[in-house]
């Protein structure tokens, strides 16, 4: 039968418990099976049509599932409503709540805290505004007498005392503006005129009095210098005493031209007779006659020294200075017209007359 035939062309569906993998792999092999169990209903309900076509009412009703004499069932319908609903019951235990679901869930919960939150905000000010009301008011009630006046009232009130005060303020600008243009000047231009003159003569004076002064200074100087000249010199009044004039003044000596003891003990022994009449005695005799009898240094006529010249070595040339002469000592800088034009001008500089050799007229 097409029924049969429909079973056998189906694959083997997988049972919808054995899940396994990730939550997308599962809805997605959920919903594989979902449409071949909608293809094999749509296969037997086709089969169903046909044999309820060819078969008897009561074959019809039997096939249904029905009992004879009853209404029969949309058995595609009915069958599509239990896969539907299995079918969200695996995806609910699989992948868990929708985000629907769980929004939902979210907000629901999120309301109920916020009505408790707002609750106790509103019994919160109840309770303030009871407590308020059942204070008494601190101040009286003002009296109509105390109430201030309204800036109109104000202004009515003050306008004519304000005018009066602009009045009163411009007659004393006026009066003082004409004081200010009919007064006397501190001073007078001639006063002033002779003010300056009069500092000028001062000056002057002052100028006459610091000349005056300098001189006198100056002379005074010169007569303390005359004086100087003219007076005694304390070293001429001194006077050595009678035992210590035949000695030298040790203290006049310097001490770098001061006999040693050693020196003193060897001018000694040179004068002693036994010295004198020994052959070395007579030795140093010979000697300091031989030396005083000599020309001196300063008579010996000596050639003049000559000094072999210095040469000069080559100057060191400066970076800048190398690269620059290997620029210009190439072939296309020479054939330029730079080129030619520095060659004369070097030609000019070595024909000129030398800065020495150009003679001078006597500066006046």
């Amino acid at each position: 039968s097409s029924r049969e035939s429909a079973s056998q062309a189906a694959p083997p569906a997988r049972p919808l418990g054995d899940l396994r993998g990730s939550a997308p792999s599962r809805r997605r092999g959920v919903m594989a099976e979902a449409e071949m169990a909608a293809t094999g209903d749509s296969a037997d309900a086709t089969g169903a049509d046909g044999l309820a076509q060819t078969a008897s009412p009561t074959a019809q009703v039997a096939s249904s599932g029905c009992a004879p004499g009853a209404v029969p069932v949309d058995f595609k319908a009915h069958h599509k409503v239990q896969i539907n609903s299995r079918i969200k019951s695996v995806l609910s235990e699989c992948t868990g709540p929708s985000f629907k679901d769980r929004a939902n869930a979210a907000s629901k919960e999120y309301r109920k805290r916020t009505k408790l939150v707002e609750d106790h905000q509103k019994r919160l000010i109840e309770e303030a505004l009871a407590r308020a009301k059942a204070k008494p008011t601190n101040s009286p009630f003002r009296d109509k007498s105390l109430t201030p006046a309204t800036t109109e009232e104000r202004y009515r009130v003050n306008s004519e005392l304000r005018k009066q005060k602009e009045r009163a303020f411009a007659q004393e600008a006026a009066e003082t503006k004409q004081r200010l243009d009919t007064r006397k000047p501190i001073f007078d231009l001639s006063e002033v005129e002779a003010a300056f003159k009069e500092c000028k003569k001062r000056q002057v004076a002052h100028r006459k009095e610091l000349r005056e002064d300098e001189e006198r200074q100056w002379e005074h100087i010169r007569h303390l210098q005359q004086k100087v000249i003219d007076r005694p010199l304390l070293v001429e009044n001194y006077h050595r005493p009678e035992h210590m004039r035949s000695l030298p003044e040790l203290r006049l000596i310097p001490n770098h031209s001061k006999e040693t003891v050693m020196e003193t003990q060897i001018l000694n022994g040179v004068e002693h007779k036994d010295f004198l009449e020994s052959a070395w005695g007579k030795e140093v005799e010979s000697i300091r006659e031989r030396q005083n009898s000599r020309t001196p240094l300063s008579k010996i006529a000596y050639p003049p020294k000559v000094f072999p010249p210095k040469a000069l070595g080559p100057r060191a040339l400066m970076p800048i200075e190398v690269q620059m002469h290997a620029v210009t000592h190439q072939a296309w800088f020479q054939k330029s017209d730079w080129a030619e034009k520095v060659r004369e001008i070097r030609q000019r500089m070595d024909d000129r007359p030398k800065l020495h050799e150009i003679s001078y007229p006597p500066k006046h």
